[in-house]
């Protein structure tokens, strides 16, 4: 249905009319968490965030590279229909910048025959 969902907006709406209906989900899935990591220092937000991802089943773990840290996932809710639609990364993409109190770069991605989604977060 997601994959039907996203096609027919695209259609009709065009790209840029999911793109923003999806870094609004992007928000919503955030707002329950923000409290929660609100002044936390970046390394605890990372690790959130990644606790996150592993109760939505993604398998993600935390690389700390000293001034940076590397988050990946290898496993993705949105898969299937990303593999159609990349848009839907967008979700992730808006989630871990609300998370993070800054924009991540997404430097892997599944959805682009990557075998996990990596994000670089500066500290």
């Amino acid at each position: 249905m997601a994959e039907h969902l996203i096609g027919e907006i695209i259609h009709q709406e065009g790209e840029e009319k999911a793109v923003n209906i999806l870094v609004r989900i992007g928000t919503i899935f955030s707002q329950p968490y923000l409290e929660q990591v609100e002044d936390k220092p970046l390394k605890e937000r990372v690790k959130m965030a990644a606790d996150i991802l592993n109760e939505w089943g993604g398998y993600a773990c935390v690389e700390d590279n000293g001034n940076s840290y590397l988050l990946k996932s290898y496993n993705c809710s949105f898969y299937d229909v990303a593999q159609k639609y990349p848009v839907v990364c967008t979700v992730h993409d808006k989630f871990m910048e609300q998370l993070l109190n800054q924009t991540p770069e997404r430097t892997e991605s599944m959805a682009e025959g990557d075998n996990c989604c990596a994000y670089h977060i500066k500290e």
